[in-house]
């Protein structure tokens, strides 16, 4: 598409403010666009309708919802990503494993406090799209980061859509250890990740924005 069409499709505010809405946070569904621009629904249903006529917005299911990406921005692999991404869970799960390299789902689910078919269920999408790679060593199964530089890239490449409700606060929660009850000795051998530990790996993985 070239500029002049452009700039004529982009001349209302409203559709304007839509589109450089989506492409500063790829893959939101309908619901998180008004949200985030407080705008009416039946406004936004008009001008995602017009953007997509136009060939400058696309779209892709994600289970219930609809996603949006502007047209020709978003990779194919990287829409994909981004879309497991919208759920927390596997998202701490990727955070988690740069902090301690390497776990099985079992210690996964009891330091994120997460039952354990929820952490099977979404550790299985993660391999299934190699963001994370399964080592067999004899009856333990341990999970590590495929590539954690190219990860790493996204992650910084789209902070500003995916980190936007998630604090460093609510990380450093999620990934403290803690048990209901009394601990078992098994459990009390277990050293959690302290909030000083936690945040020098955390900074050394994400410098920008969190740490100057």
């Amino acid at each position: 598409m070239n500029g002049n069409r452009k700039n004529i499709i982009l001349e209302l505010e409203n559709r304007r403010k839509i589109y450089n809405y989506i492409l500063t946070n790829p893959g939101l569904h309908f619901n998180e666009i008004v949200r985030g621009l407080q705008i009416p629904k039946t406004t936004l249903d008009y001008h995602l309708n017009y953007l997509k006529k136009h060939d400058m917005l696309k779209t892709k299911i994600d289970r219930r919802y609809i996603r949006y990406f502007i047209s020709g921005k978003v990779g194919r692999n990287e829409k994909e990503i981004l879309n497991i991404f919208r759920d927390s869970v596997p998202l701490f799960l990727v955070l988690y494993l740069y902090a301690y390299s390497e776990r099985s789902r079992l210690v996964m689910s009891k330091d994120l406090v997460r039952p354990l078919s929820t952490v099977a269920y979404h550790l299985n999408k993660l391999v299934n799209k190699e963001i994370v790679t399964l080592q067999k060593e004899g009856k333990k199964k341990l999970y590590k980061l495929a590539n954690p530089q190219e990860m790493y890239d996204l992650l910084i490449k789209y902070e500003n859509s995916l980190f936007n409700d998630i604090t460093l606060a609510d990380a450093m929660t999620w990934l403290q250890y803690t048990s209901p009850g009394k601990k078992s000795k098994k459990d009390s051998k277990r050293r959690k990740l302290s909030t000083e530990e936690f945040e020098e790996v955390f900074y050394d993985i994400f410098p920008h924005p969190y740490h100057v």
